[in-house]
């Protein structure tokens, strides 16, 4: 199991709640470049199970 320190390494959540999939998954790339390593997808995100599956995909590894 996570620690809080290591879920929330600095301390913020972003939340992402959009109608555009494809808005929203540039805008975790951009909160992620911006330091956000913490994003919260609502489930109510069309496609929001793929667009996680991308986040990961594109950027494993990539971010401490």
């Amino acid at each position: 199991m996570l620690s809080i320190e290591e879920v929330f390494p600095n301390r913020v959540c972003g939340v992402l709640r959009t109608q555009d999939s494809d808005a929203g998954f540039q805008a975790c790339l951009a909160a992620m470049e911006g330091g956000v390593r913490t994003i919260e997808i609502t489930k109510t995100v069309p496609s929001c199970f793929e667009l996680i599956r991308g986040l990961i995909a594109t950027t494993f590894g990539r971010y401490p």
